[in-house]
């Protein structure tokens, strides 16, 4: 799908191969709200914050709709 293939080439950028809370290597959650990239354990933090603060989604496992895609090209762990 073409959604994984532009996070797969965002997840690979030097600024977004680490978890953005942590410094996780290659995290494969993201905050879509606040378009950052994280690792499992952060997400797991991020989705107690309830979503309207953060909304996490599986860089693999998730469907990603275009508004989102957007938020993350925009955004990312170097911002």
């Amino acid at each position: 799908e073409e959604s994984e293939l532009r996070l797969k080439v965002l997840q690979q950028t030097n600024e977004n191969n680490k978890c953005f809370d942590c410094g996780d290597q290659n995290p494969e959650w993201v905050s879509v709200n606040n378009a950052l990239f994280i690792c499992l354990s952060c997400a797991g933090k991020h989705r107690s914050l309830g979503v309207a603060i953060s909304t996490v989604r599986s860089v693999n496992m998730d469907i990603w709709n275009e508004k989102q895609m957007k938020m993350i090209e925009t955004g990312g762990n170097q911002s």
